[in-house]
């Protein structure tokens, strides 16, 4: 997808002042479009993708941490099935 495309800007409705401007959600993008248009309104839509949005990397992160554990915790069984078979011999 052309970046160029993914915008969106568009005149208010009615006889308000400004304009409609839609674009893809990245974090930094949203940072540099607050800091250059710092009277922008955010509609709940987009208040609501934020939270979802930090929900699913939270939950992601939560995955990651969760498959290190997992394999820390396969190797060290690995490690103590080797010990025992060592022992045996």
């Amino acid at each position: 997808m052309e970046i160029a495309s993914a915008f969106q800007v568009t005149p208010s409705d009615g006889e308000k002042p400004g304009a409609y401007a839609v674009f893809p959600y990245d974090r930094d993008l949203v940072r540099r479009f607050r800091e250059a248009f710092p009277r922008a309104r955010w509609r709940e839509v987009e208040h609501q993708y934020e939270a979802l949005h930090r929900e699913m990397l939270l939950t992601l992160e939560q995955r990651d941490e969760a498959r290190k554990l997992l394999e820390n915790e396969r190797a060290e069984r690995e490690r103590l099935s080797k010990a025992l078979q060592g022992q045996h011999r």
